[in-house]
């Protein structure tokens, strides 16, 4: 079964950039957290073994979900019936994969960049831009929750949301 990013060895490459180390120590503030909560990464190589967990989880999905409905889906495109938009079978089938993978729901999810305005060039990417709510009892955590979805896998889909 293909997956987009173990079987991409250029993205597997840039994981071991010799600067992911500092990028490493800058965005996990100094391993500040690891005596706080257990999931938080301990040193450099912990935090690397869970960036490469995630992106392999997110190479299943694109490999899974999101490359089979491509091409229905710039068939399909989005419409508008009675009132609200509905999307192509393909894109809804991966925002729901979106849903289940960060246990959120979508309020609105929007194409934008070069296809939106109808100047994609033969190598345009797809970007979505996603609004979405958490359950409730994510915002009465203590702890710090990522506010953002940010998911480029490769150079074809890009993808970022928001949390409302």
């Amino acid at each position: 079964m293909a997956n987009f990013y173990t079987d991409n060895n250029e993205l597997r490459f840039h994981l071991r950039n010799p600067l992911m180390e500092r990028i490493c120590f800058l965005k996990e503030r100094g391993y500040a957290d690891k005596d706080k909560f257990d999931y938080a990464p301990q040193d450099y190589e912990d935090a690397l073994d869970s960036y490469d967990k995630i992106l392999e989880v997110v190479g299943q999905i694109a490999a899974d979900v999101i490359d089979a409905n491509a091409e229905s889906v710039d068939i399909e495109e989005a419409h508008c019936e009675n009132g609200r938009v509905t999307y192509a079978k393909g894109t809804q089938e991966n925002l729901d994969a979106i849903k289940r993978e960060y246990d959120v729901r979508i309020l609105l999810a929007v194409e934008s960049g070069s296809r939106a305005w109808g100047f994609a060039s033969p190598d345009s990417d797809y970007d979505v831009r996603l609004i979405y709510v958490r359950k409730r009892e994510e915002y009465l955590r203590i702890d710090d929750t990522k506010d953002v979805i940010e998911w480029k896998l490769d150079d074809v889909l890009d993808i970022n949301g928001w949390d409302l």
